[in-house]
């Protein structure tokens, strides 16, 4: 009840709004000789009743103000009304490329809470666009102990949009479209999340042959947003999905499940159990898929492929997946995987946020070798370990490795790849690694396989690379029955120096070459054992930076060549056994092929070494030289020989 008047007179009111309240008389009055037309009005100027006056009767002025009268909300302290509020759609936010045409603009938009993370969450325009070019997501950024709406929360959000780049642009990483830390208000809850987009037929297929089309580069998608085409270009086709609820029909996997720590897993799929793949004979008779991308790196790069990536862990709360990833090996059908299109370390992933398990298993197993060691023949095995401690959350790996070991491969020497110290990940100064060793050959042993003894030299701590505190490192399982131990040199930037290699700094940063000279039957075996880093140098498949150019390319070829060169003319007694061409025969194990698809081993191998898949026999008076290359070899020029004596455990 704003005012309670009265004309000719006052009265207490008996009901109604005004029950009990007695108005006030209007002090002026009409006569019968006021003109039709006339009223009584105030006048004067304020924002209270008591600041205006009535007079009258004078001429109506119904819908204005009357003469003489004014309003001043500022007398009264009252704020203007507020502006109306403008939403601006996610997919407007998003636009049809890869930089926002909103960024560093403020912007409130409104959405659908549609999966929550342990630092941020993602939301989705309930209805979109209709337009394939334009996501309908995004993820909200709030840190770890940010506060996070539910999952089915209708949420306004009003904040600065960024572009954000991970591991900065140095990396050569996309950025991803970003909200952080917004001002929020609750709508509703409980809402209806949108359909997920279906990745495969009857929905959006993936391109199958170009990651970027070449008329548009050179070209920093970091930068600028590009010439957006997600119907040909694999780049565009994920980047159009991104932060939207998206499910990969029919996934086979193309490879085998890797974890990370004890936070995440990932593995790269196919849709429709591998459809719609290009060419048609892509695939592998295990189930897997060739890179087909030639020299240049301009060929198919298998855009079709889509990475899937496990994000959970008890130690996170409120990871996307629901519990724990499954085993999943090449050439598992997985059904239908739903979750949330994303991007990290140069690839679009989808994390899932639903359960997922293996529906039909795939037929294939682990291959079980041929060779078999006897008193004229000498096996030689090299596996990569994939960054084993002696860590209890490593038991399982360890078992898993020793069943490898003894059901499959069966070797009289093995050169192992990423052992981690005895302290694992923890970065306390340790750098020894006999504790990781003993545990494997331990494990080996409770298989049923040989009791390994093993070779380790410790390298500085924090200078091999890897997870730091890790020290991963090469080393070796060798059976003591079989062969003996002469020489052990750990092929160090210094001890190349000393022995006067033209590029003694080759592996700075990386894994030292561990050179061992064994006996077997009378006669000397010597393996160098390599683990070498990653292309220096090379781009981002899926980065801003296009087209992907892999830099050290020329320079790994160029050692290689050098690298089996050497080996093919050192010691001279070798040219007593030769090959019908002429050139000695070396046992080697090589990385099976580049980045490109071009093979780096066959390179060398077809020039220089005759592969003899690791069998070597007691007769053959050569120093054998097995180049365990788990990456991309950076070899010495010519043999050292021993550089430091070593004890083994």
């Amino acid at each position: 009840m704003v005012e309670f008047l009265s004309y000719e007179g006052s009265f207490t009111a008996a009901s109604g709004p005004a029950a009990g309240m007695t108005s006030v008389a209007i002090p002026v009055e009409e006569t019968s000789t006021t003109p039709v037309g006339f009223s009584l009005q105030r006048t004067g100027s304020g924002c209270e009743a008591s600041d205006f006056t009535w007079t009258g009767p004078l001429a109506a002025s119904s819908g204005a103000l009357n003469a003489g009268q004014a309003y001043d909300a500022t007398l009264c302290g009252d704020d203007p009304p507020p502006p109306p509020v403008v939403i601006t759609k996610i997919y407007d936010i998003q636009g049809a490329g890869h930089i926002s045409p909103y960024v560093g603009q403020q912007v409130t938009t409104e959405a659908v809470v549609t999966a929550v993370a342990f630092d941020g969450y993602y939301v989705q325009d309930p209805l979109g666009d209709s337009d394939d070019a334009t996501s309908d997501g995004i993820f909200v950024f709030v840190g770890a102990a940010g506060a996070k709406p539910a999952i089915g929360d209708l949420v306004r959000l009003q904040d600065i949009v960024q572009e954000f780049i991970p591991g900065g642009a140095g990396t050569g990483n996309l950025s991803i479209t970003e909200l952080t830390a917004p001002a929020i208000t609750v709508l509703s809850n409980g809402n209806t999340l949108p359909s997920p987009v279906v990745v495969g037929t009857g929905g959006r297929i993936p391109p199958n042959v170009l990651v970027i089309s070449g008329a548009e580069t050179p070209v920093n998608l970091q930068t600028v947003p590009g010439v957006f085409n997600p119907a040909v270009d694999g780049i565009d086709f994920y980047q159009s999905l991104e932060g939207m609820r998206v499910t990969v029909q029919d996934a086979v996997a193309v490879s085998a499940l890797r974890r990370f720590g004890n936070f995440t897993s990932e593995l790269f799929t196919l849709s429709d159990n591998g459809a719609n793949v290009a060419p048609a004979t892509a695939r592998t008779a295990r189930g897997g898929i060739n890179l087909q991308s030639h020299p240049d790196n301009l060929g198919d790069q298998n855009p079709e492929r889509v990475q899937i990536q496990f994000d959970a862990s008890p130690q996170f709360a409120g990871t996307l997946y629901p519990g724990t990833a499954p085993l999943i090996k090449v050439g598992d059908r997985l059904g239908d995987l739903t979750g949330m299109m994303s991007y990290d370390f140069g690839n679009f992933e989808v994390r899932l946020t639903e359960a997922a398990s293996v529906v039909t298993p795939s037929a294939i197993g682990p291959e079980t070798t041929a060779l078999a060691g006897d008193k004229h023949k000498l096996t030689i095995a090299t596996y990569n370990v994939l960054n084993l401690s002696p860590d209890a959350s490593d038991d399982a790996q360890q078992a898993t490795l020793a069943e490898h070991i003894v059901d499959h491969l069966s070797p009289d020497i093995i050169a192992l790849q990423e052992v981690q110290d005895n302290s694992g990940e923890t970065d306390d100064g340790v750098t020894a690694a006999s504790l990781t060793l003993i545990l494997l050959a331990n494990a080996v042993a409770a298989a049923g396989g040989p009791a390994y003894q093993f070779i380790d030299v410790p390298p500085a701590n924090n200078s091999s690379g890897g997870v730091p505190g890790g020290n991963i490192r090469s080393a070796y399982l060798y059976n003591p029955e079989r062969v003996q131990v002469r020489e052990i040199s750990s092929l160090t930037s210094t001890a190349l120096a000393l022995l006067g290699v033209s590029d003694p700094d080759a592996f700075a940063g990386s894994r030292a070459p561990l050179l061992v000279e064994f006996q077997f039957q009378g006669q000397k075996v010597t393996i160098i054992n390599n683990h070498l880093s990653s292309p220096s140098g090379s781009s981002r498949i899926f980065g801003g930076p296009q087209p992907f150019s892999q830099n050290a390319e020329a320079t790994r070829g160029k050692r290689q060549t050098k690298s089996s060169r050497h080996c093919t003319s050192s010691p001279p007694n070798c040219a007593d056994r030769v090959h019908p061409d002429g050139r000695p025969g070396i046992p080697a194990r090589w990385n099976p092929s580049d980045r490109n698809g071009r093979s780096t081993g066959r390179l060398a191998r077809g020039r220089h070494l005759r592969s003899m898949r690791s069998s070597v026999r007691n007769r053959d008076p050569c120093l054998v030289h097995a180049l365990a290359s788990v990456l991309w070899p950076r070899i010495r020029e010519r043999h050292p020989g021993p550089v430091q004596r070593r004890s083994v455990g």
